[in-house]
This record gives structure tokens, C-alpha cells and sequence, in this order.
């Protein structure tokens, strides 16, 4: 070999060394994924999930007469993840304004309260069977059920529930899912 030179060994022990830290440099990358994914996994196992719904009608609570539950609504919030619930407030909003807050929902477990009749508008401007009336001529109400809360590693999660209200000639409110948002 003359001066200067570069023997052909070393440019081809160069060359595999380059490849190896490579290959290192993805399987380590790869790994690091995975053990990411995993952890996700294993934290998704104590996620809590509440599900907000609006029922009609309900049991007599003692001391009301039966006509006072005309039109009633209860909002039912159920914790159907698998965990706690933990810091939650619950805001209702539209045609009803109310809230409350709770410190814990444990998994399968709800809560329900009773909620104030939502004020219809009885507008006479539109003949029944327009869009957005319904067949006596009343227009739809909204409720929107807002449920902040936090799962058991502090990490916060929102669902919003916004449900349509139309009575019918018997002033039963007929309850229409419109959208459900989560975040978190």
C-alpha cells in the first residue's frame, strides 16, 4: 500500500459500523413506540367515561302530586368507563340553566337529578308540519349537558351532550339526541 492511501478494510469497517448504529438508532426508536403504546394501553384500563342522558317522566317523589311530574326530565350522568371519575361538574345550559358538581363517580355507578322544566316557545308564526315545528306548531327547545372532569392520573376529560326538545299534545317532552362531543 502506498502512502495515503486508505485500505480496504477499514473503509468496509466504516462502512458496517455506520449500518449497525443505524440499525441500533431504529430498534431503539422502535422500542420507545412501543413501550409509548403500551402505556397508553395500560392507562386506558382506568379511564372513566360519563355518559350524560336525559330521561322523561320519572318516579313520584314523595310529597308530589302525580300531575306535577308532567313534562318532568331527570338527567341521568353514568360513569360507564372502567374508572373513577374524579372533580366532576356537570352544567346544564339552553332552555335550562342548572349545575352541580361532585367529587367522585366511581365505575358503573350515576347520578340523577331532576331538572327544571325547559320553557318551550309557543310560537303561532309557523303552521304545524314547517321545518323545525312539529306537528301542533311548536319549535324545538335545546339542552346542552357539559360534564367536566378528571380521571385518576389528573389528566381532564369533557363530554358534551346537546339533546332537542319537542312536547307533544299530551306536554310529554319527546327527547332527540342531536350531538355528542368528547375530549380528553
Amino acid at each position: 500500500m502506498s502512502q495515503g492511501s486508505i485500505p480496504i478494510f477499514e473503509i468496509i469497517s466504516t462502512a458496517a459500523i455506520t449500518i449497525l448504529a443505524l440499525l441500533n438508532y431504529f430498534s431503539v426508536r422502535a422500542s420507545r413506540q412501543m413501550a409509548k403504546e403500551m402505556r397508553e394501553v395500560r392507562l386506558a384500563q382506568f379511564k372513566p367515561l360519563l355518559h350524560p342522558r336525559l330521561e322523561t317522566g320519572g318516579g313520584v317523589i314523595e310529597g308530589e302530586e302525580a300531575s306535577d311530574m308532567k313534562g318532568v326530565l331527570n338527567l341521568v350522568v353514568e360513569n360507564i368507563g372502567e374508572g373513577p371519575a374524579l372533580d366532576v361538574d356537570l352544567k346544564v345550559s339552553g332552555a335550562v340553566m342548572d349545575s352541580w358538581h361532585t367529587g367522585f363517580l366511581a365505575e358503573g355507578k350515576n347520578l340523577s337529578k331532576r331538572i327544571p322544566r325547559p320553557s318551550q316557545p309557543h310560537h303561532g308564526a309557523k303552521a304545524p308540519g314547517q321545518p323545525g315545528m312539529n306537528k301542533e306548531g311548536q319549535a324545538p327547545v335545546s339542552v346542552t349537558v357539559e360534564a367536566s372532569y378528571k380521571d385518576l392520573f389528573g389528566n381532564p376529560i369533557k363530554v358534551e351532550v346537546t339533546y332537542s326538545l319537542v312536547y307533544n299534545t299530551k306536554d310529554q317532552p319527546e327527547v332527540r339526541l342531536v350531538r355528542t362531543i368528547l375530549k380528553g
